[in-house]
């Protein structure tokens, strides 16, 4: 059983009860591509990888997929 807890702003914990798992998480191997995807993008936006180098902090992102659709 899976007991779901919601933190307010003033981090206090309040018990709301069961919950299901998040949708889209039920499997090792979808939790796992979605690990990965939120890394890939981390070392993305923190210049890890030759992609969007020479576009500004915000932009690298955006740079970056660009230059990934022209590879592709």
């Amino acid at each position: 059983m899976q007991v779901c807890y919601l933190v307010s702003a003033a981090e206090s914990v309040e018990d709301i009860g069961d919950c299901p798992p998040m949708r889209g998480l039920r499997t090792d191997r979808t939790a796992q591509t979605m690990t990965a995807g939120h890394a890939f993008m981390q070392n993305l936006r923190r210049g890890h990888y030759e992609l969007g180098i020479d576009a500004r902090r915000g932009l690298r992102v955006a740079a970056a997929f660009t230059e990934l659709a022209t590879a592709i």
